[in-house]
């Protein structure tokens, strides 16, 4: 038996359904206000870029790597860690991203950086970071706060590529391609934030009830999608899940005998993905089919990789506030997160 709207209200307490269903007008109302990011100081002769970040800033920042993979000519390394590489130097840029301003990991690695560039810019709601940048004169940008950080991810998106946009790494464009499947990406949220039996993410919930989720994303498309897909089940649905990537998979972990019934693999299939690597997965689900493991494949439609994409984040958001539900537990509280 599916459960109810009373079931929604009473064990999302704090009110996760909301902040799922408000990710396309994240992106909206940060392309609305992209007149009033500024930067105050110059960012000349950059020849890469770190993004410093943890949690839902760093999943932000990987988003975008794969937006922008054919708009940006110099690398984008990510660094999640106290410690920053040892190529930061005067031509770096750096993005330190912290929805609360207070992660420590990116606070240390900011403050290493302000040794090696000036070309610093800080994204956050607030905290000790937003007061770092402040006191050392560099570029702020202020994003809406209220939310659990991994459920702000639209902000952080919006933000780093304005960050990107104003330094002339990459150019308007991306914005425009965002802004053309907006509209869509309302509908589809929308439609999966109703409760009947018609709802795809409620389907695939119940799929996943009492399974350990091994979710299998592919190169440069779809692996973010998979990373982020493992953490919303963690931290929504309080469950185990795993993730890796395509082809990597088909060299190592498809081999391994530790899948059981209690598996359910779900492959994350997008049709701009390599010729091989759409064959790869139709077949190593065979291959795992024979052996009683339950598969299922997920694609998205949409003529635009953008609007795909989108649609990948919202639906696997909605399956695990879902799996949320059906476990009956409030999915926004991280009291382990906080607790340590």
């Amino acid at each position: 038996m599916i459960f109810t709207k009373n079931d929604v209200k009473k064990y999302d307490v704090s009110n996760m359904r909301d902040s799922i269903l408000s990710f396309p007008n994240q992106l909206n109302n940060m392309i609305k206000k992209i007149d009033s990011f500024q930067l105050n100081n110059k960012f000349d002769q950059i020849d890469n870029i770190l993004i410093l970040g943890m949690g839902g800033s760093a999943i932000g920042a990987e988003i975008c790597q794969v937006l922008i993979k054919d708009k940006c000519k110099i690398p984008i390394i990510i660094n999640r860690n106290y410690v920053i590489p040892n190529w930061v130097n005067k031509k770096t840029l750096v993005i330190a991203s912290s929805y609360s301003g207070n992660t420590e990991e990116t606070i240390e690695a900011y403050l290493n950086t302000l040794k090696l560039t000036v070309n610093i810019i800080v994204i956050s709601t607030g905290g000790k970071l937003s007061k770092l940048a402040k006191n050392n004169n560099n570029d702020l940008f202020v994003i809406d706060k209220n939310y659990q950080p991994r459920a702000a991810i639209g902000y952080s998106i919006m933000a780093i590529l304005f960050s990107l946009i104003k330094t002339k790494n990459i150019d308007f464009s991306i914005v425009d391609d965002i802004n053309e499947v907006i509209e869509d990406l309302k509908k589809y949220s929308n439609d999966l934030s109703k409760i009947n039996k018609n709802n795809y993410a409620i389907e695939m919930a119940y799929n996943l009830e009492s399974k350990n989720p091994i979710i299998y994303g592919s190169i440069e498309n779809t692996d973010v999608i998979a990373l982020r897909f493992r953490g919303q089940l963690q931290e929504n649905a309080k469950m185990m899940a795993f993730h890796n990537v395509m082809p990597e998979m088909n060299h190592n972990e498809i081999e391994a005998s530790n899948y059981n019934n209690n598996s359910c693999i779900l492959w994350l299939l997008d049709k701009r993905d390599h010729i091989q690597i759409q064959k790869r997965i139709k077949i190593s689900k065979k291959i795992l089919e024979e052996e009683g493991i339950k598969n299922h494949i997920i694609e998205m439609k949409g003529s635009k990789f953008i609007e795909r994409f989108f649609k990948f984040i919202i639906l696997t958001d909605w399956i695990s506030f879902y799996l949320a539900i059906i476990n009956k537990i409030d999915p926004s509280p991280v009291e382990k997160i906080t607790k340590l």
